[in-house]
């Protein structure tokens, strides 16, 4: 599923999800401290555009920490690590 689709398509996206999702590229690794400060939201606004991208299989949690969650842009982490192995050749 493409990106753009999944979050297009997520029942309830909010602007909130849509404007994290345009800042992904930038960001591609982000904790929820950085979340809050780009969308100038609350804690609770930002816990549900973070599950609202798992959700679409665009965001995925870093390792199984229950404090200072990590979230990757795992599609794009793929493709820049793709690349870089293709150059590498």
């Amino acid at each position: 599923m493409p990106d753009t689709g999944g979050t297009v398509c997520l029942k309830g996206a909010s602007v909130s999800a849509i404007q994290l999702f345009e800042r992904l590229p930038e960001h591609p690794v982000i904790a929820m401290p950085l979340v809050t400060r780009l969308l100038e939201t609350s804690r609770h606004t930002e816990s549900k555009v973070i599950e609202m991208l798992i959700a679409a299989g665009i965001r995925a949690q870093l390792g199984k920490r229950k404090r200072d969650r990590l979230y990757r842009y795992q599609n794009y982490l793929q493709l820049l690590e793709q690349r870089f192995m293709e150059r590498q050749q």
